[in-house]
């Protein structure tokens, strides 16, 4: 197995003399759970769209399972590639059909297919809505059937952009907990686009892409870019001591939380300090200590560093 499933080199895409997506380089390795974070058109879409082949690369080169992503490769590559994106369905059609056409291009034969729409339509909840034409679906159904259809034929790579929008809670943690079973079980590589950390929160992502105006600003492995970039944090409830806040001052970015009953709640951040160090420190000096801990950056910490090193 290929340690990277997909490769960016230096990529770029025009329309005509507009320049969309320029020395975009990224690896998603084989296996994992890879996002593509952003602002609304900071060009995540366009990137999957690439991808699929709706957009040409006219810069720099891709590879997929280690083969050259081009226009005369791209059919066959797709094959083992599914996409769920703000595309449509055969509106007069029934959502049965829509999905049927749909493993038939992957080359599934009937039985497969049927297994297939009867097992995503129980996980999806959409069995009532099989016999009706895609044109009268609400905007949340819709979307159950687009996911399902990039998920129809098991892909290799799947591609799913803003995923989760029009979704109620419960279908997206449904899905996210579908994500993962097809990561853990079928070994699936999964790339999601997304503007919004909430649907991230019941999945972990492994390595990440920061997109702004068409360019990669930072990539890689989430924990050694939080490792890089962030610095260590600590949450403190302590007795309310002038000295002591002097003392947490003097060696970071200190917070005061909330002050109530003699105790106050801080947080600080500082590159130096272990959590050890600053405990031993406030209790030889005689300060009360009623909680302590480090504080766990997430992936919306690390979103707001990135980007607010351009500004």
């Amino acid at each position: 197995m290929q340690e990277h499933i997909l490769e960016f080199y230096d990529v770029g895409t025009r329309i005509k003399t507009h320049r969309i997506l320029h020395g975009v380089t990224f690896n998603v390795p084989t296996g994992h759970l890879f996002a593509l974070l952003g602002p609304n058109g900071a060009g995540k879409t366009t990137i999957i769209r690439l991808i699929g082949g709706i957009l040409p690369i006219t810069e720099g080169k891709v590879t997929a399972f280690g083969k050259p992503l081009t226009r005369r490769t791209c059919d066959s590559l797709r094959q083992d590639m599914g996409f769920q994106s703000d595309s449509d369905l055969y509106k007069e059609l029934s959502v049965e059909v829509n999905l049927r056409i749909w493993g038939e291009l992957y080359d599934m034969d009937k039985v497969q297919i049927a297994k297939r729409i009867s097992e995503l339509a129980d996980i999806f909840s959409f069995g009532q809505y099989l016999k009706q034409k895609a044109a009268v679906l609400s905007k949340g159904n819709k979307q159950k059937i687009l996911i399902a259809r990039a998920i129809l034929s098991h892909p290799k790579l799947l591609m799913l952009d803003e995923p989760t929008n029009g979704l109620d809670l419960q279908t997206s943690q449904g899905l996210f907990a579908y994500l993962k079973q097809l990561m853990e079980e079928n070994g699936m590589t999964i790339i999601i686009t997304t503007h919004i950390f909430q649907e991230l929160t019941y999945v972990k992502v492994q390595d990440v892409a920061f997109v702004q105006q068409g360019a990669i600003v930072e990539t890689g492995n989430v924990q050694e870019i939080m490792s890089k970039k962030l610095v260590e944090t600590y949450d403190l409830t302590i007795q309310d001591n002038s000295e002591a806040l002097q003392y947490l001052s003097a060696i970071g970015e200190l917070k005061v939380l909330e002050r109530e009953n003699g105790k106050i709640h801080v947080s600080i951040a500082s590159p130096t300090a272990d959590l050890e160090t600053v405990i031993n420190r406030l209790a030889t000096s005689g300060v009360g200590i009623y909680g302590a801990n480090k504080v766990q950056p997430t992936l919306e910490d690390l979103y707001s560093n990135v980007f607010s090193e351009g500004k």
